[in-house]
C-alpha cells in the first residue's frame, strides 16, 4: 500500500512536471526577459524529472523483485498442487473404493431381505400344514378311539357267547338250520372283529407316521426359525455397516470437495497476484517512459536555453565592442 501510494505521487508529480514543461516553453520575449531564471525552472524541472524517473525506476526493480519471487512462490505452489492433486487422487480413488463396498453391501441386503422374505412365506406354510397334521391326529385319535371302544364291545360280547360251547349250540337247536345260523353267527361275528382289529392297527400305523410327520415338522420349523433369527441378525449388521460406509463416502466426498476447492483457489490466488504485479508492472514501465520522455526533452530545452543565452552574450559582447 505504501508503495502503490508513493507510485501515485510520483505519477503526479511527472504530470505536474510535465504540464510545467508544456506550459512554460521558452518564448523570445520570455528569453530575452530573463533567460538564467528561464534555465534554472527549467534545470530544476530537469531535477524533478529525473527524480520522477529515478523513483520510477526504484519502483520497477522492486516490482520486477516482487514478479521473481511470485514466479518462485508458483513454482512451489505447482509442486504442492501435484501434492494436492496426488491427494485428491488418493481420496478419489479411497470413494470409489468404498463406493464399490457400498453397493455390494446394498446387494447383500437386498438378496438377505428376499431370503428372509421366502423364508418366513416357508415357515408359515409349514406352520399351517403342521396345524393341519395336528387336526388330523386329533380326528383320527377320536376314531381310533372309537373303534377300539366298538372292538372292546364285541370282544367282551363274544367273550360272554363263547361260555356256551357250540355243541351245547347244536344240542340246543331245535333243527339242524337253527344250529348251522347259531355256528355260523358265531364264526361271522370272529370276522368282522379280525377286520376291526385290522382297521384299528391301520389308524395306530397311521397315527404313529403322523406323529413322526409333526414332530420332525415341529423340528424343521424349530430350525427354520433360527435360521430366520440368524438372517435378521446378518440383515441388522449388513443394515449397520452400509450405514457406517454411507457415513464414510460422504466424509470422503466432503474431504474431495474440499481438497479440490482449495486446489481452485491456491491457482486463482497465484494467477491474480502475477496478473496484478504484470499490470502495475505494465502500468509504470509506461509511467517510466513518459518520465524519460519528459527528461530528454527538458534536457533539450536546457540545452536550447543554455544556447541561446551564450548567443545572447556574444551580440552583447559583440554591440559593446562595436560601441567602442
Amino acid at each position: 500500500m505504501r508503495r502503490r501510494s508513493h507510485l501515485a505521487v510520483t505519477f503526479v508529480a511527472l504530470l505536474t512536471v510535465g504540464w510545467s514543461v508544456v506550459t512554460t516553453q521558452p518564448s523570445g520575449s520570455a528569453l530575452a526577459a530573463d533567460p538564467q531564471a528561464e534555465l534554472a525552472k527549467t534545470r530544476a524541472q530537469l531535477a524533478d524529472a529525473q527524480s520522477a524517473q529515478q523513483s520510477l525506476a526504484a519502483t520497477l526493480e522492486r516490482q520486477r523483485s516482487d514478479l521473481v519471487r511470485l514466479e518462485r512462490r508458483s513454482e512451489d505452489l505447482d509442486v504442492q498442487l501435484d501434492l494436492a492433486r496426488a491427494e485428491l487422487a488418493a481420496v478419489t480413488a479411497e470413494f470409489e473404493r468404498v463406493s464399490g463396498l457400498l453397493a455390494q453391501v446394498r446387494e447383500q441386503v437386498t438378496a438377505i431381505e428376499m431370503q428372509l422374505a421366502e423364508l418366513h412365506a416357508q415357515i408359515a406354510e409349514l406352520d399351517d400344514q403342521l396345524i393341519a397334521v395336528a387336526a388330523d391326529i386329533s380326528l383320527r385319535t377320536a376314531a381310533l378311539g372309537d373303534r377300539e371302544a366298538l372292538l372292546e364291545d364285541h370282544l367282551r360280547s363274544a367273550y360272554e357267547r363263547s361260555q356256551t360251547s357250540l355243541l351245547e349250540v347244536l344240542l340246543s337247536a331245535r333243527s339242524l338250520d337253527e344250529a348251522t345260523t347259531q355256528a355260523g353267527y358265531l364264526m361271522a361275528v370272529s370276522d368282522q372283529d379280525a377286520l376291526l382289529a385290522d382297521e384299528i392297527r391301520s389308524i395306530r400305523a397311521e397315527l404313529e407316521t403322523r406323529r413322526a410327520t409333526l414332530k420332525d415338522g415341529r423340528r424343521a420349523l424349530a430350525d427354520a426359525r433360527a435360521v430366520a433369527r440368524d438372517e435378521e441378525s446378518m440383515l441388522t449388521a449388513r443394515r449397520d455397516e452400509l450405514t457406517a460406509l454411507e457415513a464414510e463416502l460422504g466424509t470422503l466426498r466432503a474431504a474431495a470437495d474440499i481438497k479440490r476447492a482449495e486446489q481452485e483457489a491456491a491457482l486463482n490466488a497465484s494467477l491474480a497476484a502475477e496478473g496484478d504485479v504484470e499490470a502495475k508492472i505494465a502500468e509504470n514501465e509506461r509511467a517510466a517512459q513518459a518520465a524519460n520522455e519528459l527528461a530528454a526533452q527538458l534536457q533539450r530545452q536546457a540545452a536550447a536555453q543554455e544556447e541561446a543565452i551564450a548567443e545572447a552574450k556574444r551580440r552583447a559582447a559583440a554591440e559593446a565592442e562595436a560601441r567602442r
